[in-house]
């Protein structure tokens, strides 16, 4: 299988890990609620 990757975190990572240096992979057909595309305003 090929893998991508995911960066950063959601709201179930740990605080520690929340930080776009993180890095996690998971196949490319995939699909729950912890990952996906969030935006966000200021």
């Amino acid at each position: 299988h090929t893998r991508k990757v995911m960066r950063g975190g959601c709201w179930v990572t740990r605080s520690r890990l929340i930080r776009t240096q993180y890095r996690n992979f998971m196949t490319p057909d995939r699909r729950d609620v912890l990952t996906g595309f969030r935006t966000c305003a200021r």
